[in-house]
């Protein structure tokens, strides 16, 4: 961003990073409280919270001086997976169930893929890395099990983006220096 100190553009990164983190928060709390919800309600929920998340991690993406293409990339595929699922309302289960297991694949590969292209700038890219890898397994094992029953996996999913949500807090509040930004 032009014009923008060190200071402000981590400031700006580290806003961006909080918001995708309580987004993540909540929607994981919302599906744990209401399992009973229709697939439906579902399907737009977790759209809207795939299509704002890739959002900000393009937007986030843009303002990054190294690193960035993995947060577009993976924001742009986000974005494309939840316009889906506000298309296809009716889709069935299986469906939804593959929608959602692609959009944590794409962004916890995502994620260790910035944590890697860091090479240590940062000194706490091992967030990253849990972070993704808690988002990976989460769309692996929804790949692997499908038969396991939709409630179970609202469960899952809601711990995932939880635990998600959790590490990318604490990722914010970790210490940088003058020169670097947050993811």
């Amino acid at each position: 961003m032009d014009g923008m100190t060190g200071t402000q553009a981590t400031s700006y990164s580290r806003w961006m990073l909080i918001l995708r983190a309580a987004i993540s928060v909540i929607i994981g709390i919302m599906v744990l409280v209401w399992p009973g919800l229709t697939l439906i309600t579902l399907v737009y929920l977790f759209g809207a919270f795939v299509l704002v998340d890739g959002i900000f991690a393009v937007v986030a993406g843009f303002f990054r001086p190294y690193g960035k293409w993995s947060l577009i990339i993976g924001g742009i595929l986000a974005i494309v997976l939840g316009i889906m699922m506000f298309f296809w309302p009716g889709i069935t289960a299986i469906v939804l169930l593959y929608l959602i297991a692609a959009w944590a694949i794409v962004m916890g590969i995502a994620a260790i893929v910035t944590a890697i292209s860091l090479g240590g700038a940062l000194g706490q890219e091992w967030v990253l890395v849990i972070a993704g890898a808690v988002l990976l397994l989460l769309g692996l094992f929804f790949l692997i099990r499908p038969g396991a029953g939709i409630l179970s996996l609202l469960w899952l999913l809601g711990v995932g983006l939880i635990a998600n949500g959790v590490l990318l807090f604490i990722r914010a509040f970790l210490p940088t220096s003058a020169n670097t930004s947050t993811v």
